[in-house]
């Protein structure tokens, strides 16, 4: 795929979102994001210590800006894509690029721009994953890293499609396909257990609370079941020397 001039979006205007709607985090919950505890768990944990200082990242479906996993490294350079300008959500101090994308599967930035491209819950959304996954590697420098979170337990939600759910290895069949290396793909869940008895669900929203005072002591006391999510993690290093054809 040729390289493309960067498109930033300016803050001033919006569009119409596509036919796709929007590529990732469309739904918010309650809390005003659309990012749950697992996620960020996971991001903490695996992802975090992956990004050095100074490194420039790229999020597809951001749920804001800065987004929520931004807020937690304020020192990187952290510019976001999608398929809509929802520029009415967004509060970012102009530092940071906004680029639109003209379909789920074309970002309009050159060849190897970014250290990081990230995405936490957006992969279910893309109907042609593997189309996707090849856009990622290419604005990707080599010995950059692509780094997702999908979930595994969460039901359906069309928002506004949802095509997948997936285990480590078809993480890593998506990767190595587009050229990648796989670093880390694990599934699982961070979430700390409400009760005896969790099981694999939808979880909880980033910011939630855990039911408190004598209602958690009756559930926590006759081990009333309660969800939590389980989502997988994967990270991939774009070698830099090309595999052998």
């Amino acid at each position: 795929m040729r390289s493309r001039a960067a498109t930033r979006v300016s803050s001033s205007r919006r569009s119409s979102a596509s036919s796709e709607g929007r590529l990732g985090l469309g739904s918010r919950n309650a809390h005003g994001t659309g990012v749950h505890l697992n996620s960020l768990l996971l991001f903490r944990r695996f992802v975090a210590p992956r990004i050095s200082p100074g490194a420039r990242v790229l999020e597809l479906g951001a749920d804001g800006d800065p987004s929520i996993f931004c807020r937690e490294m304020p020192d990187r350079v952290w510019d976001t894509a999608d398929l809509v300008d929802e520029a009415g959500e967004w509060s970012g101090d102009g530092s940071r690029a906004r680029i639109l994308m003209p379909s789920p599967y074309e970002i309009p930035v050159p060849d190897g721009t970014y250290d990081v491209v990230f995405s936490a819950q957006v992969a279910e959304h893309v109907r042609e994953i593997w189309t996707w996954m090849d856009e990622l590697a290419r604005v990707t420098r080599p010995g950059g890293k692509v780094i997702t979170i999908s979930p595994v337990s969460w039901e359906y939600h069309e928002a506004p499609v949802d095509c997948w759910r997936m285990y480590p290895e078809a993480m890593r069949a998506l990767s190595e396909r587009a050229g990648l290396e796989v670093e880390l793909s694990w599934c699982g869940s961070l979430e700390p257990p409400r009760t005896r008895r969790p099981f694999p669900g939808n979880g909880a929203p980033a910011g939630a609370r855990s039911p408190g005072g004598l209602r958690l002591a009756v559930m926590r006391l006759i081990g009333w079941p309660l969800p939590v999510a389980h989502d997988l993690v994967t990270v991939a290093v774009k070698p830099v020397a090309p595999r052998p054809a």
